[in-house]
């Protein structure tokens, strides 16, 4: 979407995050990028013809060790993780395809490039190694997330004027329910009722930094970007996990989730009415920009991958999944 232009003409992007915390988020999230590499071999009898088949599996695995190895070389901050969806059928015949999928994450684009540079010669070269074909397909690639000031302290003047959820006693037990199942001991009340406010004193690069990613990060290095944080879930909650899921929909996170929507609505109507404000957001933005030259990430040529290009399957043989 942003490479095709669909944000074009964007003023300043004002969005939010469920989290178990209310507050801006001033911080930062790693930029990724997620690729699948295929290896195209000759099947042949594992026991009978060996020496007639050329394994892709070795080349995935053989790429994986060099991967493994090159951690070392990398920097720290650096992720590389994988899987191997396919890599075979049967232990008796050479597997004639195989695939493996990437993720890198690193702090700013430009090390996630040097990363993905040295990944193509590795997978070549395990390619090489095993007289089989490789190609690979880029999935998805993303920015790191680029805080704006500006916006960050309008935004905490409005979460502070406006207040935080109002969670009643029950959605406090509740939320305490959701604590005991992750075998945690409820110390204090279980959905924040506090403000965390941004550390302005600290400046892009210099921020902290989570070891996640999002595609947000691409936009905010398009245009000034704000991001709240609302507690949707109980604390300590981990996202992606069945208690977070548990509470989507409940009492408490219609009511965070509401709140959240009144500081954005807030924040976009004192840029609305004060201009001024959009101005030093995008003066603040364009000194990053002289020292970051931002480009799209994705190419030009990509289309959006469809469910079986992430799978491998088509969405129909997912139970209860509907085209």
């Amino acid at each position: 979407m942003a490479r095709d232009g669909v944000f074009d003409g964007t003023d300043i992007m004002i969005s939010w995050h469920p989290w178990d915390w209310n507050g801006v988020f001033y911080m930062s999230w790693l930029a990724m990028s997620s690729i699948k590499f295929q290896f195209k071999g000759l099947p042949a009898h594992a026991a009978l013809a060996p020496h007639a088949g050329r394994s892709a599996l070795d080349g995935v695995e053989l790429m994986n060790i060099a991967m493994n190895f090159m951690r070392e070389h990398v920097i720290q901050e650096a992720r590389i993780h994988y899987t191997i969806p396919k890599g075979g059928e049967v232990p008796n015949i050479v597997p004639p395809e195989a695939e493996s999928w990437y993720f890198i994450r690193s702090p700013r684009r430009t090390q996630v490039d040097e990363i993905w540079k040295w990944m193509q010669d590795v997978a070549k070269g395990a390619a090489l190694m095993t007289q089989t074909t490789m190609s690979f397909k880029i999935l998805c690639a993303t920015w790191e997330q680029l805080p704006n000031k500006v916006l960050s302290k309008l935004g905490d003047s409005n979460i502070k004027a406006i207040g935080t959820p109002p969670f009643t006693p029950e959605d406090q037990k509740f939320g305490e329910e959701i604590i005991k199942s992750l075998g945690k001991e409820v110390k204090g009340e279980a959905f924040d009722t506090t403000i965390r406010s941004p550390d302005l004193s600290r400046t892009f690069p210099n921020v902290t930094v989570l070891a996640a990613s999002t595609d947000e990060g691409t936009v905010s290095w398009m245009f000034p970007t704000l991001s709240f944080r609302a507690a949707t879930h109980a604390k300590g909650s981990p996202l992606h996990t069945w208690q977070v899921v548990s509470q989507t929909g409940s009492a408490p996170t219609m009511k965070a989730g509401l709140t959240a929507s009144k500081w954005m609505a807030a924040t976009a109507l004192d840029c609305l009415t004060k201009p001024e404000i959009i101005s030093e957001a995008w003066k603040e933005h364009n000194g990053y920009l002289a020292e970051t030259k931002y480009y799209h990430p994705i190419p030009a040529d990509l289309k959006v991958p469809t469910f079986k290009d992430l799978y491998g399957i088509e969405p129909e043989a997912v139970p209860g999944m509907k085209k």
